[in-house]
């Protein structure tokens, strides 16, 4: 596993996501990097959370977000899948495709543990597909839970 570091104009850093991942795909920017960012600032009010962010994810990589609440992880997720604005100041190049994880459970009670499992599974025999992930975390036994 791989932490990024973070430029900042005072420096560098680390940081951002607990509960949450994103991994990119595929695609690469023009500078090689599955994500880059140059100059995100985001700020609410007096509060700024993102400060001159420069960000370079490689492809393939695995990158852990990890802060303190109110330390901008979810809003650099949320404006990375593209459910906030990129600000006109900011440079964002992304992959064709994105995908984010919620903090929050995202279940579907009514419907059973494999049949959950499945909906973020893409190709055919959904019901195997959903057993053999659910074996590779041991949790094979509640799969018609």
């Amino acid at each position: 596993m791989r932490i990024a570091s973070f430029l900042t104009p005072e420096g560098p850093s680390f940081g951002l996501v607990a509960g949450s991942c994103m991994t990119a795909r595929d695609t690469t920017s023009a500078t090689g990097a599955a994500v880059s960012i140059r100059g995100l600032t985001r700020r609410f009010g007096a509060n700024t959370v993102l400060h001159g962010l420069h960000l370079k994810l490689e492809p393939g990589s695995f990158t852990a977000l990890l802060g303190r609440s109110g330390s901008g992880k979810t809003t650099l997720l949320r404006t990375l899948a593209g459910l906030d604005p990129v600000p006109a100041e900011a440079d964002v190049a992304l992959p064709g495709a994105v995908a984010a994880v919620f903090q929050k459970p995202r279940l579907l009670p009514w419907k059973k543990v494999w049949q959950n499992v499945s909906l973020g599974l893409a190709g055919d025999d959904p019901r195997g597909r959903a057993a053999r992930a659910l074996s590779e975390v041991g949790l094979s036994r509640h799969a018609d839970a």
